[in-house]
Order: C-alpha cells, then sequence, then structure tokens
C-alpha cells in the first residue's frame, strides 16, 4: 500500500525504517562491506555533524541471513 510521511497528529513520536531491496551494484557492496566491518558511520552520513566517529563498540555480528541482506554474501 503506498504511503508517505505526513503530519504527526499523534502525541508519541513517530519512527520509520526505510528499506531499499535491490541487487547491491559492485560498489555498494564494498562501502556497505567497510561500514558492517569497521563500526564506522555509513559513508554518506560522515560528514554530518556527530557523524563522523568510529563507533566506540564492536561492529554487528551478522547471521548469515543478514550478510546476504546487507550485500556481504552472495546469494545461492
Amino acid at each position: 500500500m503506498p504511503h508517505a510521511n505526513s503530519r504527526n497528529t499523534s502525541d508519541r513520536p513517530r519512527l520509520a525504517c526505510y528499506v531499499s531491496m535491490k541487487p547491491a551494484t559492485p560498489d555498494e557492496r564494498r562501502v556497505t562491506a567497510e561500514w558492517a566491518r569497521s563500526g564506522a558511520c555509513f559513508p554518506a552520513w560522515r560528514g554530518e555533524p556527530g557523524h563522523g566517529h568510529v563507533e566506540p563498540w564492536a561492529p554487528p555480528r551478522l547471521t548469515d541471513l543478514g550478510e546476504r541482506l546487507a550485500g556481504l554474501r552472495d546469494w545461492a
């Protein structure tokens, strides 16, 4: 069902997560792999205030499915 952002009429905050599911290009796969393994912020956000550092915790440990969804591994 198509939808878009609109004015929040609730007294509670609205949270959204946008997901794009498409085959990744080789360059997108390289960037995602570097991002996932380093703990650094996604490269496109690094110029934004507060996003230019490596997180102080370990990078996420992805399952087999998570690695495939992130584009780090090929689908069989």
